[in-house]
C-alpha cells in the first residue's frame, strides 16, 4: 500500500511517504516556521523527489491529536482537502500512539530456553508526554512491538542479561529470565494501548506509572519541560528516548497508517474480527478490523475525520469564562429585581440552585424588548456572544417544564418599564417555547397568525399552570388575555400581606 503520513500536532512539522512497508521519503522540520508554511511544500517536495502522483496513494494518515490546536487544525484541513480531492480515506493515528511507535526500531529480545513462542517487543512501558501547558501533559501508556518466533540469535547483553540500550537511561532495564531469544514476526497490534490518551499533571502520571512497577521510556516535547520533575520524582527505572526518536515523525504515522489500512481491508474482506477469533487475543481481534488495541477505528472518510481534542481550546475556555461571568451577573440582576418587586423574593442562592436542573428556565428581556435565555454554561453558543453589547435587563420570566406540563413561576417587569408591552412579549415567548402555536400575542405584542413561521413549532404543546395573588389585577388581566382560565383558589396562601392565591391554567392547543 502507498500511504502519505503527516504530523503537525506539535512544534514539529513532518511529512512521509511509505510504500509497501518501505519508508521512501520523510521530511521533518522543527524550527520556528509555522505548519501552514511548511506542510504543503514538504508534501510537494516528496511527490517530486519520489516521482509519484498523489492519485497513486491509497490513503492519507495523520496525527489526529491531541496536540496544538492550531497545528491539529492545519493538519486536519490539509488531509481532509487531500482526501476529498483524491477520493481517498483518512487514517487517524492518535498522536501519542504515533509517538510511541517511534521506539519500535529500538526493540531487543530476551533469550528463550524452551524455544516456545513469546511476546516481548520493547521492554517495559513507552510513555509519550507532550507539553499541554498549565502544568499538564498529553500522554498515554503503551507497549510497542509484540513479537513471536523461535531462536535466531542472541540479543545484546550485558553481564549475561539483555538490556535496553539508551544513552540517557537512568538504570539498565532487565527483561524477565524466562523469555525467548527469538526474533520472527509481528503479532497483534504494533502498539498496544495500556492506557489511552489523557491529559494529566506530570505528578499524577508519575504516580500512575509507579503503580505499574515497570521500567518506562519517556519521549515527546514534554521531556525537556518536565525532565527535572521526572528525575526527582519517578519511582521506577526510566530512560529518555534519543533525539532521533524523541519527537513526532510522519514516518511512524505513515507506517502505522499502512498497518491499520491493511488490517481494515483484511477485516472487511473476512468479516470483522473473524480471522482472530481462534487466537482469542483482544489486540489481534481488534486490529483485524482496523482498530488499535483500545478498539479505536482508524480509517474513516475525509468527510468524517475529526481531530482528537482532549481539552478545550484557549478560545473556548475564555468563552466559557466570559459566559460564566455573564451568567453570574444575570442571576444577580434577577435577584435584585426579585427583592425590589416581591415580598417573598427568591434569593440569589435559590436562583443559582434552580438552574442546576435542566427543566428550569429563566428568560430575560431588555429595555429594548430583546429576549434571551439566561446564559447557559452547557450551550453558550446559543445564548451568548462574547463581546456583545450588554443591555439593561428590564424584566424576566421563570418557568419549569419537567414533564408534559409547564409551570410559570414568575413574570416581572421593573415599574419604570411597564406599559411598554414587555410582559406580553415574555408571555408570547413562553407560549412559543411550550409549543402553543396559536399564540394570542407575538413577540412584538401583536396578535400572531397561527399559521405563520413564527407560530409553527416542532415541540409538543404543553398545558401551562400558574399561581397569582388575587389582588394582582394587572397580572390576572395579562394571563386572561393569553387565554388562561381560573381553576381554583388557595385561601390565604400568600403572606406579607396575607392573600388568596388564584390557580390558573392555559389548556393545550390541538
Amino acid at each position: 500500500m502507498k500511504i502519505i503520513g503527516m504530523d503537525s500536532s506539535g512544534n514539529v512539522a513532518s511529512v512521509a511517504y511509505v510504500a509497501d512497508g518501505v519508508l521512501v521519503a520523510e521530511y521533518t522540520m522543527n524550527h520556528k516556521k509555522t505548519h501552514s508554511q511548511t506542510l504543503l511544500p514538504m508534501l510537494d517536495q516528496i511527490v517530486r523527489d519520489a516521482g509519484i502522483e498523489l492519485t497513486e496513494i491509497d490513503a492519507v494518515a495523520v496525527a489526529a491529536g491531541p496536540g496544538s490546536f492550531t497545528g491539529l487544525r492545519i493538519g486536519a484541513a490539509t488531509v481532509k482537502g487531500l482526501g476529498l480531492a483524491l477520493e481517498k480515506p483518512v487514517i487517524a493515528i492518535p498522536t501519542c500512539e504515533g509517538l510511541a511507535y517511534n521506539l519500535s526500531s529500538g526493540c531487543y529480545f530476551a533469550p528463550a530456553g524452551t524455544g516456545t513462542e513469546t511476546d516481548t517487543g520493547f521492554p517495559g512501558l513507552v510513555v509519550p508526554i507532550m507539553d499541554a501547558r498549565r502544568g499538564q501533559v498529553y500522554t498515554g501508556i503503551y507497549r510497542v512491538g509484540g513479537m513471536a518466533g523461535r531462536s535466531l540469535g542472541q540479543s545484546p547483553q550485558e553481564d549475561g542479561q539483555p538490556v535496553i540500550l539508551s544513552s540517557e537511561a537512568k538504570d539498565p532495564v532487565t527483561p524477565s529470565e524466562d523469555s525467548s531469544d527469538s526474533i520472527l514476526k509481528m503479532t497483534g497490534s504494533p502498539v498496544t494501548v495500556v492506557e489511552d490518551q489523557m491529559a494529566f499533571s506530570i505528578e499524577e502520571l508519575l504516580e500512575k506509572l509507579a503503580s505499574y512497577g515497570e521500567p518506562v521510556t519517556f519521549l515527546g516535547d514534554g521531556v525537556p519541560v518536565f525532565r527535572k520533575t521526572i528525575e526527582e520524582t519517578c519511582r521506577v527505572p526510566y530512560a529518555f528516548a534519543p533525539p532521533q526518536s524523541a519527537l513526532q515523525r510522519a514516518a511512524s504515522v505513515a507506517a502505522l497508517g499502512e498497518y491499520y489500512a491493511k488490517a481494515d481491508t483484511e477485516g472487511r474482506s473476512s468479516g470483522e474480527g473473524s480471522s482472530a477469533t481462534e487466537a482469542g487475543d483482544t489486540a489481534v481481534r481488534e486490529t483485524a478490523a482496523g482498530r488499535n488495541s483500545a478498539g479505536v477505528r482508524h480509517m474513516v472518510s475525509a468527510d468524517d475525520f475529526k481531530p482528537i481534542y482532549l481539552r478545550k481550546s484557549q478560545a473556548e475556555r475564555e468563552h466559557e469564562a466570559a459566559a460564566k461571568a455573564r451568567q453570574a451577573q444575570d442571576l444577580a440582576d434577577v435577584a435584585a429585581m426579585e427583592k425590589e418587586m416581591f415580598s417573598d423574593a427568591w434569593s440569589l442562592e435559590t436562583l443559582t440552585d434552580s438552574i442546576r436542573y435542566p427543566y428550569n428556565h429563566i428568560l430575560l428581556i431588555s429595555t429594548e424588548g430583546e429576549i434571551r435565555p439566561l446564559v447557559s454554561e452547557e450551550d453558550v453558543a446559543d445564548s451568548f456572544v462574547v463581546g456583545e453589547e450588554e443591555q439593561k435587563t428590564a424584566g424576566y420570566l421563570i418557568f419549569a417544564d419537567p414533564s408534559d406540563e409547564t409551570e410559570l413561576h414568575r413574570i416581572a417587569v421593573l415599574p419604570e418599564f411597564r406599559r411598554h408591552g414587555l410582559g406580553k412579549q415574555l408571555m408570547a415567548e413562553l407560549l412559543r417555547r411550550t409549543g402553543n402555536k396559536n399564540t394570542p400575542v407575538s413577540s412584538t405584542g401583536k396578535r400572531q397568525d397561527p399559521d405563520s413561521a413564527e407560530g409553527m413549532l416542532e415541540a409538543e404543546p404543553k398545558s401551562i399552570f400558574l399561581e397569582v395573588r388575587a389582588g394582582n389585577a394587572a397580572a390576572i388581566a395579562l394571563y386572561t388575555a393569553c387565554e388562561f382560565r381560573e381553576l381554583d383558589r388557595r385561601k390565604n396562601y400568600y403572606r406579607d400581606p396575607e392573600e388568596d392565591a388564584v390557580i390558573m391554567k392555559r389548556d393545550t392547543e390541538s
